[in-house]
């Protein structure tokens, strides 16, 4: 019985202390560099993070749920270069929009 009331505590500390970690959203663009037009199909990923995804047709993306804290956005694509681009979430700041702007590699 003291073992089942142990473990039905630790639960319930851990899910107490994990519901006030706050978090924070990511959005923004892909962007060819000379074109200024939206790169589809491009992986964007937060870096040290198992945050991956692929932008739209309009080369948007979103990512929620993001730690607060300092990131490194990277977004690539086949026979794109990689782009990278620093960003911060804090408490006073929980949401960024970035703009990520890629060279194609017959421009490079």
């Amino acid at each position: 019985m003291k073992k089942q009331a142990f473990i039905l505590l630790l639960s319930l500390v851990i899910v107490a202390s994990l519901s006030g970690c706050k978090t924070g959203s990511v959005k923004g663009k892909v962007l060819d560099v000379f074109t200024n037009k939206p790169v589809s199909n491009t992986r964007v990923q937060i870096l040290n993070t198992p945050l991956v995804s692929t932008v739209g047709e309009d080369g948007s993306f979103e990512f929620k749920e993001v730690e607060l804290g300092k990131h490194q956005l990277a977004a690539g694509k086949n026979k794109f270069s990689k782009a990278l681009v620093d960003f911060e979430l804090t408490e006073k700041s929980l949401n960024s929009d970035l703009t990520l702007y890629v060279f194609g590699k017959k421009n490079m």
